[in-house]
């Protein structure tokens, strides 16, 4: 009877756990797509491109910046903003190489918001590294779970055994 109790604790941690990542992986999408649908596109020109390092309590985070103007009727505007969401990388020859992608001068495409045109972004992908982060880690969990479920004869379960 307890381990019927436990069980059902499990599965209901392990739902909980899937409709918190769902609810997380969606509002990102969500600011994504009002990017990608919402916003319009104009030329840009890459100002300035350079490695912001922060220093992030036990590790080092090389985060990529890059500085652009564009013109909105007929005013300048300059952002640095890359994407919806910040990102970083873990060493500086990966965020060097990111960065050399945007040399100065370069013309590239701008998405800016038509009601505030000085919110702008470079780069109105749908999909970011996180999410396929987040996705991999959810299956991972899902197929550790299946197969301690599967060697337990259909009783077992990952969070709970």
């Amino acid at each position: 009877m307890e381990s019927m109790r436990r069980r059902k604790q499990g599965i209901a941690c392990l739902r909980l756990f899937g409709f918190v990542i769902l609810l997380f992986y969606g509002l990102i999408i969500k600011n994504q797509v009002k990017v990608y649908l919402f916003f319009n596109m104009t030329e840009g020109e890459i100002i300035d491109a350079y490695i912001n390092d922060e220093l992030i309590p036990d590790d080092n985070y090389y985060f990529p910046v890059v500085e652009y103007s564009y013109i909105v009727n007929g005013k300048v505007y300059e952002n640095n903003r890359i994407g919806v969401y910040r990102f970083g990388f873990g060493s500086r020859f990966r965020a060097q190489k990111w960065i050399d992608k945007y040399p100065i001068h370069m013309k590239v495409p701008v998405y800016y918001n038509p009601q505030k045109p000085q919110s702008s972004v470079l780069l109105c992908g749908l999909i970011s590294p996180y999410i396929k982060a987040m996705f991999g880690l959810m299956l991972l969990l899902l197929s550790l779970w299946l197969s301690h479920n599967e060697r337990a004869g259909g009783k077992g379960n990952v969070l709970f055994p």
